[in-house]
């Protein structure tokens, strides 16, 4: 669900997150490699209304999208981190992830 700067919700349903163009990204940490898929989190954002570029300035350069994962996380990111007309970062909402291996070491 997407609360905008109005305090309008916008809940997504999997099959409207599917439509969105999906993405592949791989990820290396303490030396293991995963493969994650899912949508780039401005896609979700504009598909709710959240403009970015020009409209991106004065009070508005200050908004935050707060990301709550399924596993408790939560953290902001500015929208100015993720503009497509600043920056080439993106953030990867995974909504798929092929293989999870945890691994145990004594």
């Amino acid at each position: 669900m997407v609360i905008d700067e109005s305090g309008q919700s916008h809940p997504f349903t999997a099959k409207q997150i599917s439509q969105l163009p999906h993405h592949t990204l791989k990820a290396k940490a303490h030396d293991v490699e995963s493969q994650f898929e899912g949508v780039w989190l401005v896609d979700l954002l504009q598909a709710a209304g959240i403009t970015f570029g020009e409209s991106l300035r004065g009070n508005r350069a200050a908004c935050v999208a707060l990301v709550d994962a399924a596993d408790g996380y939560r953290i902001p990111i500015a929208l100015l981190e993720i503009d497509p007309a600043t920056t080439d970062k993106a953030v990867l909402l995974a909504v798929l992830v092929p293989q999870i291996r945890l691994i145990n070491s004594v």
